[in-house]
């Protein structure tokens, strides 16, 4: 999967991402091209000739999460999603090989080429998508979400077609996962595939406890950090101030 760098992305990634209440608050927009070429082309080659399975074969699907956010151990209500109906519930095996490669692309610390396609749910339509993140970046962020929320979800239309794609969110089984390691209170991810322009967006937020981040950060100590990616290297996020004070930024920059 080849990432694409688009700027719009890395500015609402960081601009959402902070500290409140006790909690770090890391989201992530990431753009992937699902043009095979090089090593990838080589690993798609033999991942389609898998045990004689074809690409085009059909898998299962795990139903839908009816709050679309993976909680661990906090609370709360949360909306509940579009009911799933029996032609949601599959998808082919190539698919699930982009979805995996997406994921293996952006966490380089994890590896999710065993995960099988039941790790997988598919959402029905954008609005219960819409939904979720937004009444969930809200209760997080507080009001200033409310001011970046159409100009964040205006980026993504232009980079995806969001009515154009198949969205699909991923299902975390244990905690050697970025989902569900010790410390992250809640999380919601989303994988926007849109099979026209070969392209994939993540979206996805996680929410872990500040204390708990601090605790692994002094753990640490003075060990050699130099092989820890950007996801896994602990950063104190901007605090919600610091949005607020970005916000005219952002319009500024979207409008250019």
């Amino acid at each position: 999967m080849k990432y694409l760098d688009v700027e719009p992305y890395q500015r609402f990634s960081s601009y959402l991402s902070c500290s409140r209440e006790g909690q770090s608050l890391q989201c992530q927009l990431e753009s992937y091209s699902c043009k095979n070429a090089g090593s990838d082309r080589k690993k798609y080659s033999a991942f389609a000739k898998e045990n004689g399975h074809s690409p085009a074969e059909l898998q299962a699907l795990s139903p839908p999460n009816e709050h679309g956010v993976s909680m661990s151990f906090a609370s709360g209500s949360y909306p509940r999603g579009s009911i799933c109906s029996e032609d949601l519930q599959i998808t082919d095996r190539k698919t699930i090989y982009y979805l995996m490669s997406t994921l293996n692309s952006s966490f380089p610390d994890y590896d999710f080429t065993e995960a099988n396609s039941q790790q997988f749910s598919r959402v029905q339509n954008v609005a219960s998508v819409l939904n979720v993140v937004n009444t969930q970046l809200r209760e997080s962020i507080g009001e200033e979400y409310a001011h970046l929320q159409t100009a964040l979800w205006a980026a993504i239309d232009q980079e995806i077609k969001l009515d154009d794609c198949e969205i699909y969110s991923y299902s975390y089984v244990d905690e050697n996962d970025p989902f569900g390691e010790t410390g992250v209170m809640w999380s919601f991810n989303y994988l926007f595939y849109n099979k026209g322009l070969k392209r994939i967006t993540m979206f996805y937020c996680r929410a872990s406890s500040m204390v708990a981040l601090e605790d692994a950060y002094m753990t640490m100590g003075s060990a050699d950090q130099s092989h820890l990616t950007p996801q896994s290297s602990f950063t104190m996020p901007m605090t919600t101030s610091s949005i607020q004070n970005n916000q005219n930024m952002v319009f500024d920059d979207w409008e250019d």
